[in-house]
């Protein structure tokens, strides 16, 4: 798998730059803030939550991308009913102010909620993955929350590959403190 090499990569250049601070420009989505944290990144950036937002696409905790407004040409994956109750459950600023309405509202308005929704949970992914990498449960925790993404194997090789190569620290990251 060529992305390997780009990890393996990325983890040499860590460890050369050790004790500089290193920053990720493009993280395109939350299964690639997992694989940043993992690299010991100490920054990103991205646009892809707006991007989306633009195309019409919201993103799910756990569970990638849906489209909830046909914009042009953009093709995506409608959400299930399951995933519908969800984002009327949201919690975002958006969704708590102007529901499934908001996120599936034409022109700017619709825009700006779904772009904040975005936001939102790409943030709160940041969270999650941080809370859950100090409280030794993020194995567990990750196996289903990015289950279905393509990403899952490169996050499974670099989750290995710590373990072969510090054990004890894997231990600590991985272990309730």
């Amino acid at each position: 798998m060529k992305y390997r090499r780009v990890l393996t990569d990325l983890q040499k250049i860590r460890e050369t730059l050790s004790n500089k601070d290193l920053h990720l420009f493009g993280v395109g989505g939350n299964s690639t803030l997992h694989i940043a944290r993992l690299l010991g990144i100490d920054s990103v950036d991205s646009t892809g939550w707006r991007n989306r937002a633009a195309r019409g696409i919201i993103q799910l905790p756990g569970s990638g991308d849906r489209s909830v407004r046909d914009l042009g040409s953009w093709e995506g994956r409608d959400p299930s009913d399951e995933e519908w109750e969800t984002l009327a459950n949201c919690d975002c600023p958006a969704c708590e102010k102007h529901g499934l309405d908001g996120l599936k509202a034409k022109k700017t308005f619709g825009f700006c909620n779904r772009a904040t929704h975005n936001l939102w949970v790409l943030l709160d992914e940041a969270r999650l993955i941080e809370k859950h990498l100090l409280e030794g449960t993020y194995d567990d925790w990750y196996e289903s929350h990015v289950e279905n993404s393509t990403y899952k194997p490169l996050i499974d090789f670099l989750r290995e590959k710590e373990e072969q190569e510090s054990p004890f620290l894997f231990g600590l990251l991985t272990s309730p403190v």
